[in-house]
C-alpha cells in the first residue's frame, strides 16, 4: 500500500491504543476545518487512507447539545469524507458505534445487516453519518468502511465511559445504587477493537459495515462484580447488587466473520 494513514480523533481514549508504526500520522486537524483545509492537508500529506475516531460520545452531554452533536457527529463526517473523495483518497474509515442499533428487550446478536432503531442522540448521530456516507461513497472511487465497535474496557478510557466510572466507584468504595445491572453487553478490550478498525484499513475490498465485537453477552452486575473486587472493594455491598425486579436490555453483537476471527482478539477481556 504506498500513501500515509491519517487518524482524525486519534489523541482520545481509543486512540491511545493505536500503534506505532511508519505511515501512520495521529493528526491535530479537527473536524472542524474547511472542507479545502482537510483536503490540502489530505494532499500534501500524500495520504491515502482516512481513518475517524473524532466524535462527541458522552451520551448525556450529547442529550444536552443535540445541535452541536449533529453537527460533529454527522455534518463534518460527511465534509471530511467528501474532502478524502476530493483528495482522492484510497480509503475511508469510520468508527461507529453499536449504539445505531438500539438495545432489545430480549437476548439477540445484531448484525450488521440488522435495522437500526438508536434510541439516544448520540446513537441517532451516528446513524446519520452513516447514512451519508453510504450514499456518498456510491459515487466515489474513495472505498468507505463502518466499524461499529461495541461497548469497551479499558484502564485509559477517560470519564464517561461505563469502565472508567466503575473502577471510580470502586476505588472509592462508592456502594450506592447503579442503574442497568440487569442489563446485558457486549465487552471489548479498547486494544482490539482498535486493532480491528486497522484491518479494516489495511484490507482492500473489506466489508463496509464491521461489528467490532466479541459475540459474547455479560451482564453489568457480572462487570460491576469483576471490576469491584479487582479494586478491592466488596460488591455485594452496593445498595441494589441483588435486586433483579428491574428490568434489563441487551446490545450483544455478531462479529463480522469471517472478517473478524480469534486471531483478531488479543488482550484479555470479559
Amino acid at each position: 500500500m504506498t500513501g500515509n494513514i491519517i487518524v482524525i480523533g486519534g489523541h482520545g481514549s481509543l486512540g491511545k491504543h493505536l500503534p506505532a508504526q511508519p505511515g501512520l500520522i495521529v493528526s491535530d486537524l479537527r473536524l472542524e476545518a474547511s472542507a479545502d483545509e482537510l483536503t490540502a492537508a489530505f494532499t500534501q500529506g500524500n495520504i491515502s487512507t482516512v481513518i475517524n475516531f473524532a466524535a462527541m460520545t458522552d451520551p448525556a452531554i450529547c442529550e444536552a447539545n443535540p445541535q452541536l452533536t449533529y453537527a460533529i457527529n454527522a455534518d463534518a463526517v460527511e465534509k471530511l469524507y467528501q474532502a478524502a473523495s476530493n483528495a482522492g483518497c484510497r480509503k475511508f474509515v469510520q468508527v461507529s458505534t453499536s449504539h445505531v442499533y438500539g438495545v432489545s428487550s430480549e437476548l439477540k446478536y445484531f448484525a450488521t445487516d440488522d435495522p437500526c432503531h438508536p434510541r439516544s442522540v448520540y446513537g441517532k448521530s451516528k446513524r446519520q453519518a452513516e447514512e451519508r456516507l453510504l450514499k456518498l461513497a456510491e459515487d466515489s472511487t474513495t472505498e468507505m468502511s463502518i466499524v461499529r465497535i461495541f461497548s469497551v474496557v479499558s484502564t485509559q478510557l477517560r470519564e464517561g465511559f461505563l469502565y472508567k466510572n466503575l473502577i471510580n466507584r470502586a476505588k472509592s468504595k462508592d456502594y450506592s445504587s447503579i442503574q442497568g445491572l440487569n442489563s446485558v453487553r457486549d465487552f471489548i478490550h479498547a486494544k482490539d477493537a482498535v486493532a480491528i478498525v486497522m484491518k479494516a484499513a489495511e484490507t482492500p475490498n473489506c466489508p463496509v459495515i464491521i461489528n467490532a465485537c466479541s459475540g459474547k453477552g455479560t451482564s453489568i452486575r457480572s462487570l460491576v462484580e469483576q471490576v469491584y473486587t479487582e479494586y478491592g472493594a466488596d460488591p455485594h455491598q452496593i445498595e441494589n447488587f441483588f435486586d433483579e425486579s428491574e428490568d434489563g436490555d441487551y446490545l450483544v453483537g455478531e462479529p463480522s466473520s469471517p472478517f473478524i476471527d480469534s486471531a483478531d482478539f488479543q488482550s484479555d477481556r470479559l
